[in-house]
């Protein structure tokens, strides 16, 4: 089961909040990853343009 399930269907409000934590703390670390991807990519495009640009000079 998801983490989304997981909150959706427990059973007690401690439960509940179990689920919520860790589903939050997954997300954080999804999202951290993210960026981390999106910024290596866009570094990477630039120098992939810097090279274009010199080659073409």
């Amino acid at each position: 089961m998801n983490k989304r399930a997981a909150i959706n269907t427990s059973r007690t409000r401690a439960e509940k909040a179990k689920a919520q934590a860790e589903y939050t703390e997954v997300n954080k670390r999804v999202k951290r990853s993210i960026r981390t991807n999106k910024r290596k990519y866009v570094e990477d495009l630039a120098t992939t343009a810097e090279k274009a640009a010199r080659e073409v000079l």
